[in-house]
């Protein structure tokens, strides 16, 4: 599970760089998957470093991840809204948004299954 929390974190790390970068670095608003993604790969690291403490820094990402998918179903809504030919603003930050939804969605699910297996409980 070790694995899943440090690749979510550099997908989200990869994800804000290349919205920033996409962006023209005109909007440091997509450098926020960064904000996510970085702590997420730290303490996914100290879980695979620490195994005593792995449990603690595991449920850490796991609270994580999931304010990374609550923080974005308005993005997977306004995408919706999108592929049904309407307009919205920003329609690169709600690709991005929905991007950061589903897989902060899809790694909630995995984790969230796995959360027994996170090593010893404090």
């Amino acid at each position: 599970m070790v694995w899943v929390g440090i690749a979510y974190g550099g997908i989200l790390i990869l994800l804000g760089v290349g919205g920033w970068f996409g962006s023209g670095r005109a909007s440091w608003t997509a450098l926020i998957p960064c904000g996510f993604g970085l702590p997420v790969v730290v303490l996914a690291g100290l879980a695979a470093t620490q195994a005593q403490r792995a449990h603690s820094f595991m449920i850490a990402v796991l609270v994580i991840t999931a304010l990374g998918f609550l923080g974005n179903i308005r993005g997977l809504i306004q995408l919706k809204t999108m592929l049904s030919g309407g307009t919205v603003d920003r329609p690169q930050a709600v690709v991005a948004q929905s991007v950061m939804g589903a897989l902060s969605l899809v790694v909630l699910i995995i984790l969230g299954a796995g959360v027994g297996t996170f090593g010893p409980h404090p």
